[in-house]
């Protein structure tokens, strides 16, 4: 159940799905949601991920995410995760995943929710990437 868990840490899991030829690219990645249906709150930023390093690294980096610590069920509505590339010059695919670290509100029970994504493809005409997150798996208990 959502009711008293805090999300306190965010973690964005990242791949190279292709080869990446693209050396000055980088990404950045934002979960954002609203409260009171209609105030937009950003709860999770990476710092900008170069597409390069994730070409030298086989497999999957994870990056903490500066998190705003929030109760959920102070949100409205589904979280949204943001990917956008900046500097993009050709097709990017990123495997993607978003790693949520949750407490209840007096701190004794942590419990840790992913979501997998899958493939994000990003391009110099679609550098951005919107993609609702579900909180089913929390309400039916994590």
């Amino acid at each position: 159940m959502t009711d008293g868990l805090v999300l306190f840490a965010v973690a964005v899991i990242v791949g190279s799905a292709l080869p990446q030829t693209n050396s000055a690219a980088k990404v950045s990645v934002v979960v954002t949601a609203k409260a009171l249906a209609q105030i937009d709150l950003l709860i999770a930023s990476s710092s900008d991920i170069a597409l390069a390093d994730l070409a030298v690294c086989p497999g999957r980096s994870s990056y903490e995410m500066a998190t705003t610590p929030i109760r959920l069920d102070a949100l409205s509505g589904e979280p949204v995760v943001v990917v956008r590339a900046m500097g993009i010059g050709e097709c990017a695919e990123l495997m993607l995943a978003v790693r949520f670290e949750l407490k209840d509100i007096f701190g004794r029970h942590v419990s840790v929710f992913q979501h997998d994504f899958g493939e994000v493809r990003l391009t110099a005409d679609s550098p951005e990437a919107r993609m609702r997150l579900s909180l089913d798996p929390l309400r039916r208990g994590v």
